[in-house]
Formats: C-alpha cells, sequence, structure tokens
C-alpha cells in the first residue's frame, strides 16, 4: 500500500485512482478528492501501515510577509524536519 501525503490533484500520477494508494490531503477545493482529508503532518495511520510514501510539497504556498510564492520563487525548506522519517 501507498501513501500519497500531499495528494493534492494528483498531478505527478498518471492513473489518478489506485486502489494501491491512499491520497490524503487537507485542501477541500480540489478537482479529485483525496481518500481522506488530513493533514500530512499528522495522519491518523499507525506506524508501518505503508510500504512507501510519496511527499510532493505545495507549489504555491504564503512565504516571506504572507506573500504567495511558487515552486521557483520560494525558499526550498519544509516545515518540518523529516529527515528521520526518509529512507532509500
Amino acid at each position: 500500500m501507498i501513501l500519497d501525503a500531499t495528494a493534492g490533484n494528483r498531478t505527478m500520477w498518471t492513473h489518478k485512482n489506485s486502489k494501491n494508494i491512499i491520497y490524503i490531503d487537507i485542501e477541500k477545493q480540489l478537482w479529485n478528492k483525496p481518500t481522506i482529508y488530513a493533514d500530512c503532518t499528522q495522519t491518523p495511520f499507525k506506524d508501518k501501515t505503508f510500504d512507501a510514501i510519496f511527499f510532493d510539497p505545495p507549489h504555491d504556498v504564503p512565504v516571506h510577509n504572507g506573500k504567495k510564492g511558487t515552486a521557483n520563487s520560494r525558499p526550498t525548506k519544509l516545515p518540518i524536519d523529516i529527515s528521520s522519517k526518509v529512507y532509500a
């Protein structure tokens, strides 16, 4: 089983509705609704539930002084430290 922890509109997936993927997101206004509305920093799943987790951070988030940025203009720093959660 796979978790897409920041599913959005599933733009990184060729097949948008796989039975092997749980899609989560907190955004309510999406064309492709998530399987579960959840914050990727506080998921409702137990450890070791998934074989793989995909994390594609938002590309349009508030940055300096509340202004919006894009993937090319914003700092590439995550709001949480996931280094201990990433396995190669």
